[in-house]
């Protein structure tokens, strides 16, 4: 045991000794030193992935609707990027081997590039009037021109009905043509329809919209980004297109691809209130609401965007309609009123600047109506919050003395 415990004292202190020792502690302290310059030359790498990053994470937000939250987002990526800046500062090398840092701010809202300001809570006071501040200088990616061309069935068209829509929403798309559209005879009768988008980031999604748009020939998108807080690009995008491709007919009535429609029963209320109609905007309108100004609501708008107390009378976006006349005035006028995010305000805006009034129309209804035979007898002219297998209930009512 003596023997053995010598052995390894003796093997201990040739290996521990003081020398090596200070050997060792040396070579990982030069390994340590070329690593922290190896990251250090690497920062510029880091800080550019982190710019990319955070695109991707707004475009994310983006593509998934979340534009509401572009002021959470910006605070958020903001904080990241300055505590990752304080962090760096503090423990890496000055001088010419410091990295450079950048810190990268992230705004979800995606706004047209011809306006100057850019929408958000904490920004200047929004004009009431303009000079060519907002045009729609859009590019079509999809347009299916002969949508509203005469055919053998029918030489004049009474309406199109301009229809909102995202890429995601194929299946509603395919329910409205099964049900409520079909009275237009697949875009061949005096009734024609277009489904109206904005782009998408998923290549996927854009494959199966150009696929679905060679099929069914009723599709139409311009290339501005689809959200939320761009639906107003969408209803103007929907105006421009019917007072150009589709100014032979009598109306124009925007909707949503969740809305039920009764085309019949919409043609008796427009030929009834044909005259009105070339001067108003109707459907289910208000007369008499203020913006909302408590933060966290859907609809909040600070005085900043909005300062009066009231807004000039619109009729809710689920569904309105007008002459085509109008409807190209209020295209052409939209250019001289500043943006404003709440499409069915903003609409109303432009009726108001052309000096012209909404009017409620009966039968139009922004939430859903309880099921039964109204919906086929001419009562209900629109109804809310309809998924596909809902609608195609409604449609297979069996009713007496119905307009379809």
């Amino acid at each position: 045991m003596a023997d053995y415990k010598g052995i390894c004292c003796n093997r201990c202190h040739r290996v521990c000794n003081t020398a090596t020792f200070i050997y060792i502690t040396a070579t990982l302290s030069t390994l340590a030193l070329l690593h922290i310059f190896n990251v250090t030359s690497r920062m510029d790498t880091i800080f550019t992935l982190s710019k990319k990053m955070n695109s991707v994470v707004s475009q994310f937000y983006l593509k998934n609707g979340f534009a509401n939250d572009s002021k959470e987002m910006e605070v958020f990526i903001g904080n990241m990027n300055e505590k990752t800046k304080e962090a760096s500062t503090t423990s890496l090398p000055s001088g010419r081997n410091a990295p450079r840092f950048t810190t990268y701010t992230t705004k979800t809202r995606v706004l047209p590039s011809n306006i100057k300001k850019k929408v958000t809570t904490d920004e200047k006071e929004r004009p009431l009037n303009c000079s060519s501040c907002f045009l729609h200088n859009y590019t079509y990616v999809l347009n299916n021109e002969n949508i509203c061309k005469p055919t053998d069935r029918s030489s004049a068209i009474d309406i199109i009905v301009l229809i909102t829509s995202i890429h995601a929403n194929s299946e509603k798309r395919k329910a409205l043509r099964e049900t409520w559209l079909s009275p237009t005879l697949k875009n061949g009768g005096n009734f024609r329809y277009v489904f109206l988008l904005g782009m998408n980031l998923n290549k996927n999604l854009q494959v199966a919209l150009e696929t679905e748009s060679a099929t069914f020939k009723d599709i139409v998108q311009e290339d501005f980004i689809d959200s939320y807080n761009n639906l107003t690009l969408k209803s103007i995008m929907s105006f421009k297109w019917a007072s150009t491709y589709c100014h032979n007919a009598k109306f124009a009535m925007k909707t949503d691809d969740d809305m039920f429609v009764n085309l019949p029963g919409l043609k008796q209320i427009v030929l009834k209130h044909e005259k009105r109609l070339q001067s108003s905007l109707g459907g289910q309108c208000r007369l008499n609401e203020g913006p909302i100004r408590q933060k966290g609501y859907k609809w909040y708008v600070p005085k900043a965007l909005y300062p009066q107390p009231k807004y000039p009378g619109f009729c809710s976006g689920t569904g309105y309609v007008t002459s085509m006349s109008m409807a190209r005035k209020i295209y052409e006028v939209s250019q001289h009123v500043p943006f404003f995010y709440l499409e069915d305000v903003y609409i109303g805006l432009c009726v108001h600047r052309l000096g012209m009034t909404v009017i409620s129309l009966p039968g139009f209804n922004p939430v859903r109506v309880p099921i039964n035979c109204n919906y086929k007898n001419g009562n209900v002219i629109t109804s809310h919050h309809f998924d596909p297998k809902l609608l195609r209930d409604v449609w297979g009512l069996k009713c007496n003395n119905t307009v379809f």
